[in-house]
């Protein structure tokens, strides 16, 4: 698991190190980083911080933990955001740059991030966390660590709203469209035009309430529901036409048991050892198909994917090993497959995209818009209370 966010006070993260976004100056004042002091201990901290002296916006340094449950402190200096066209972006993307080359020189397995800047400092939120993502999806490309963003407020948690406006709709549409199918059966056409026009009145109206009473305030006045979108009488498939019953059709479509023709539809034909000594392609097979039709070393599929070496490897090696389904998805992500290629890659491992399972819809929206950054992506499923891929 490379990447998380998550909901919690910096100084109780139990990593191998947090960053603090520290004052320029090596003094101890009220400000942003005076938690971090009084949870590791002001004096020892302060004589610390000291030894390091000034630092530069961007700029980071390492010392002890002392009394936090973290082995580390990395200190780095945040822009003050003025408006955007002073460096703010360059010495923001430095801090993390510096933070994690610092981490990894020091060999450690954990880091936690604070969202730099956006406090007093006034970076915007939306900004700032686009920045957070870039630096830490290209460092965690090349190296293995788990890497931590820890949010305190609840604004801060639904970025993914700004991010990705139409997701909650897109979920909507999919989702509510499988459980009317599930409700009233398949095809619902059987129903009465009346009753069909009553069904989607109701649930809509259910939808719209219980969807618009659970936004938050800055959602519903922003605008980032898109009700328009929602076309739920679409959902209702089409009544099929009844097939013609006649006794001369019903005898045109029978097949005689024990006949050539039943032998050719039932495989009956075929023993179980010939059925089983068919070769067809394995999953790990396709896996480096893919692979190599992408122009791909093994390292670059699982690091994009952030999957672990070892899975990997056994995956390649035992072709008759059956990774998880979240796995698959993050192979296919790591491999940035359309969503085609994503649904043979899923069946060929024993799976399927799962319209009654919004994990699933929040996958399959941004395989359908080729968009593969396993970070982001796993922002949208944290603020949707849906588990993570690494999880």
């Amino acid at each position: 698991m490379p990447f998380r966010i998550i909901h919690n006070d910096i100084v109780k993260m139990n990593t191998d190190a947090i960053v603090n976004t520290s004052n320029p100056f090596p003094i101890y004042a009220p400000g942003s980083d005076s938690a971090v002091y009084k949870a590791a201990g002001v004096e020892l901290l302060l004589k610390e911080r000291q030894k390091i002296g000034y630092l530069e916006p961007g700029q980071a340094a390492i010392t002890p933990g002392f009394h936090l449950p973290a082995k580390y402190i990395i200190h780095t200096v945040g822009p003050a955001y003025i408006d955007g066209h002073h460096g703010e972006a360059k010495a923001l993307a430095s801090c993390y740059r510096n933070s994690l080359a610092i981490a990894r020189r020091k060999k450690l397995n954990s880091i936690a991030f604070p969202l730099i800047s956006t406090g007093v400092y006034g970076y915007p939120k939306v900004e700032a966390m686009k920045i957070a993502i870039s630096e830490i999806s290209d460092f965690l490309i090349e190296n293995e660590m788990e890497v931590y963003l820890v949010v305190f407020d609840q604004e801060s948690r639904r970025i993914s709203d700004k991010l990705f406006p139409d997701i909650e709709s897109y979920i909507d549409r999919h989702y509510v469209k499988k459980k009317l199918e599930e409700e009233y059966g398949a095809p619902v056409g059987s129903a009465s035009a009346e009753m069909e026009e009553s069904i989607v009145d109701a649930e809509s109206d259910a939808i719209r309430e219980t969807t618009i009473d659970a936004m938050p305030e800055s959602s519903r006045r922003e605008g980032f529901f898109n009700w328009d979108i929602i076309e739920i009488p679409e959902f209702l498939p089409a009544r099929p036409k009844k097939r013609p019953t006649k006794k001369s059709d019903r005898k045109k479509d029978a097949v005689s048991f024990g006949t050539d023709a039943h032998k050719k539809q039932t495989h009956s034909s075929l023993s179980i050892d010939d059925l089983l000594s068919r070769k067809e392609e394995t999953f790990s097979d396709m896996l480096l198909r893919f692979a190599r039709e992408k122009n791909m070393k093994n390292s670059d599929v699982y690091n994009r994917a952030g999957v672990n070496r070892k899975l990997f490897s056994k995956i390649i090696s035992k072709p008759d090993y059956h990774p998880g389904k979240k796995t698959v998805f993050a192979l296919a992500l790591g491999l940035e497959l359309n969503i085609d290629q994503t649904r043979d890659f899923l069946l060929r491992a024993g799976y399927a995209i799962n319209p009654s399972d919004k994990f699933d819809l929040v996958l399959q929206y941004f395989i359908e818009r080729e968009f593969y950054n396993i970070v982001e992506i796993d922002i949208a499923l944290y603020e949707h209370g849906l588990p993570l891929i690494h999880e």
